[in-house]
């Protein structure tokens, strides 16, 4: 029985899009390969499965997708699958559509054509079993490096079982697990198993006086070494290097002792700094004080010595004295009048 002529063009022109794979093609490229018209080729898809020509080639490439999901070939991934057919965005048009036609999405599906076969040996609660060798054991990593040189993936990969496939039998499994919530290890295996992390540390604590220092101490010990070197200003995270611990440490100790943040501390201790400067020493002009501890904007600081203390820095007596001196001079130096 021959194919109708509708048949024909249908099946012509699907032909011409599967082929040009990955790219896809126009509705009118796809015309031209079938050499119908447009409004012909529409037609002709209308009657024949009562789809748009765009919206059956996407269907033929879902099918093939699935077809090849369902293979699960080793290396093969949802995004390259999902390429070869032409979706752009396996992430959006290629999952939705997917999970429409199917109801899973295209991970389930392989996933499952990767799941052990049907002759894989379950695993039994108190050992498991070696299918090198077939022995019993309640656990198999090291019996397949010492015996049989196989890695874990390795093994798994050569006997088709899947990534997580248990070398370890799950009573021995439940005991490590009841070990490590008593020992208060749970939920901390990468810093349990990796303890030279912290080394760092724990080296820069041994540096100053072989333990952690107190909030107290070290707020002190930050506030001398901003005050010694003045006028250069020391970032928070030098004064964490120089005292050997880390900046949140730092950062929290101000937060205990001062009630503020290890920044606003510093800086009104430089201000405390600058107050007494100007008290004790009668020829310091504030600009000079401004600079000698470590502010480079002289409004800034004015501003911030005003709110901090509710006064604004004041002239030196001597300075105040050479003005008062000098308006008088120049008052009298004016000729009388009258």
């Amino acid at each position: 029985m021959e194919s109708s002529p509708v048949h024909s063009v249908v099946e012509i022109a699907t032909a011409a899009a599967m082929d040009a794979l990955p790219q896809r093609l126009s509705v009118r490229e796809m015309a031209a390969a079938a050499g119908v018209s447009l409004w012909s080729l529409q037609r002709a898809f209308a009657q024949a499965s009562r789809l748009t020509p765009v919206a059956h080639v996407q269907h033929q490439c879902l099918q093939a997708a699935r077809r090849e999901l369902e293979i699960g070939a080793p290396g093969s991934t949802v995004f390259a699958i999902a390429r070869r057919w032409g979706f752009t965005s396996p992430d959006g048009a290629f999952r939705d559509g997917y999970r429409a036609a199917y109801g899973e999405r295209p991970s389930d599906t392989l996933k499952r054509a990767r799941a052990p076969k049907q002759n894989s040996p379950p695993a039994a609660d108190d050992h498991v079993v070696c299918l090198e060798c077939e022995q019993k054991m309640r656990r198999l990593r090291r019996h397949l490096a010492a015996i049989h040189g196989l890695t874990p993936d390795a093994y798994r990969q050569r006997w088709e079982l899947r990534h997580d496939y248990p070398l370890v039998c799950a009573e021995l499994s439940r005991q490590i697990a009841l070990r490590a919530r008593a020992n208060d290890l749970a939920g901390q295996g990468a810093r349990a198993r990796k303890p030279w992390k912290n080394a760092k540390a724990v080296l820069r604590r041994e540096r100053i006086n072989g333990d952690a220092l107190p909030s107290v101490l070290l707020v002190s010990k930050a506030e001398e070494l901003v005050l010694a070197a003045l006028p250069v200003r020391l970032s928070e995270r030098y004064l964490a290097e120089r005292l050997g611990v880390g900046l949140r440490t730092l950062r929290r100790s101000f937060l205990d002792e001062r009630g503020v943040t290890a920044y606003v501390a510093l800086r009104q201790l430089r201000l405390q700094e600058a107050q007494q400067r100007l008290a004790t020493q009668p020829d310091l002009t504030p600009k000079a004080a401004a600079q000698q501890c470590g502010f480079g904007h002289y409004a800034r600081f004015r501003r911030d010595l005003e709110s901090c203390f509710g006064a604004r820095p004041r002239a030196p007596v001597s300075a105040t004295r050479d003005a008062v001196a000098s308006t008088t001079a120049s008052h009298d130096a004016l000729p009388s009048q009258g």
